[in-house]
């Protein structure tokens, strides 16, 4: 799952900055497992806003960022799909003009599964 996905499944991001202080990170992520004759899919997106402290992406700080999450998982004759929320706090440090290496930490919340958000068959 983006972000934390199940079992630290690798994703795919990218940031973009708009409007400065603000920067938006959608990711996707898919692990697909086999055995004893079983597939499992695992598919989920995921989408950040953040907030730069420093107003500026070209200069080492701290950010504040919400996200938000879809996870889809199907196999052995089931389905669920859920959602969540969360938030991360973090420093990123600007390496040139298009990289930055970040440390951050965060929370998601999965949310039950209420029928609004999230099914199960």
């Amino acid at each position: 799952m983006p972000g934390a996905g199940v079992g630290g499944a690798a994703n795919l991001y990218a940031s973009f900055f708009g409007a400065k202080p603000l920067f938006i990170e959608p990711s996707a992520g898919l692990n697909i497992a086999h055995a004893a004759g079983f597939t499992i899919t695992n598919f989920g997106v995921a989408g950040t806003v953040g907030y730069l402290l420093k107003k500026s992406a070209s200069i080492k700080g701290a950010y504040l960022a919400g996200n938000a999450a879809l996870d889809y998982l199907h196999g052995g004759g089931g389905s669920a799909t859920d959602f969540a929320l969360g938030g991360k706090v973090g420093y990123r440090c600007p390496v040139g003009t298009s990289l930055a290496v970040r440390l951050e930490g965060g929370f998601r919340k999965w949310l039950p599964n209420t029928g609004a958000f999230g099914t199960q068959s």
